[in-house]
């Protein structure tokens, strides 16, 4: 039923072929909330969210002892380049569980509502936001090790995701941002234009500078419906962009894509041929009465 109603959305939303399981090479899921559920969360979300908390604490643990580091390179006229920045907060990540007592983990799944402590959503555009990205970083990690493997880079994975950078519109919803920071990679926001739209035009100038810093894009979020004024951004340039530099173009639909349906709105879809992943919200314009979201 859930391939047969993805593939069926797919169709009034007019998305290309290759979204729909039908055709061999794509495909659609649903992630949905009900009373039915676990009023916390699911087994996969209690795994995140520990992940992160460990992340966190490590990383703040770490900062001290990386502000002296700092100090004491400069002081000797030397610089902390991004891979032995990377490398530092990454280091001992195989021991991570055991440096962090369960005391700082277990209010992470008791109260993921506190101010204090990493907060998690159920089922939501921020799910499929963090798939979608973790897909992208491990797609993209895949295709440039070979380059710090030849060059002898004994850690060539942490070589390329610390140089990994993620873009998004300064209007794009935070959960952009956020899976940006659980996925460990850099977040460069996009200036809008006059109409609150992200152009190629200004994606290509960012990529390039980013390009020349020693960066690698492997992310872009383009917003179909952006939550502040329901602003679009430009498929038909970003696309060609994000094809040029073999960047991962996710578009993030959850507030207006369910609009996508009526025809009259249909030209917002101009380069979705561009696209690797896409989701919209059920919940929000389709009289879905649970917290749902479709990813393709």
């Amino acid at each position: 039923l859930e391939l047969i109603m993805t593939d069926w959305v797919a169709k009034l939303l007019d998305l290309p072929e290759e979204f729909t399981h039908a055709s061999g090479k794509g495909g659609g899921v649903i992630q949905f909330h009900s009373a039915m559920d676990d009023p916390v969360m699911n087994g996969y979300e209690h795994v995140l969210s520990i992940m992160v908390a460990c992340y966190q604490i490590k990383v703040s643990r770490c900062q001290f002892k990386l502000s002296q580091y700092q100090l004491s390179l400069s002081r000797s006229n030397k610089r902390l380049g991004m891979h032995e920045h990377a490398n530092l907060l990454l280091r001992g990540s195989r021991r991570v569980a055991l440096d962090t007592g369960s005391k700082h983990m277990l209010p992470v799944v008791a109260h993921k509502k506190a101010d204090q402590h990493p907060q998690a959503k159920t089922c939501s555009a921020s799910d499929c936001m963090l798939v979608c990205m973790l897909a992208a970083r491990h797609h993209a990690i895949q295709r440039h090790k070979h380059v710090f493997q030849e060059k002898g880079d004994p850690n060539p994975e942490n070589a390329v995701l610390s140089r990994l950078v993620a873009y998004g519109s300064n209007l794009a919803h935070s959960c952009v941002e956020k899976a940006s920071v659980i996925c460990v990679v850099k977040f460069h926001q996009i200036d809008v234009d006059e109409n609150y739209s992200v152009r190629g035009e200004a994606l290509q100038v960012a990529m390039e500078e980013d390009i020349k810093n020693g960066l690698i894009p492997f992310f872009v979020c383009a917003t179909l419906g952006t939550t502040a004024c329901c602003s679009f951004d430009d498929l038909k340039t970003i696309g060609p962009v994000c094809d040029n530099f073999n960047v991962w173009l996710h578009v993030d639909g959850a507030y207006a894509g369910n609009a996508l349906i009526c025809p009259e709105f249909r030209h917002y879809l101009q380069g979705i041929e561009h696209v690797w992943s896409m989701n919209i919200n059920p919940n929000k314009w389709m009289l879905v009465g649970f917290d749902c979201s479709l990813m393709w």
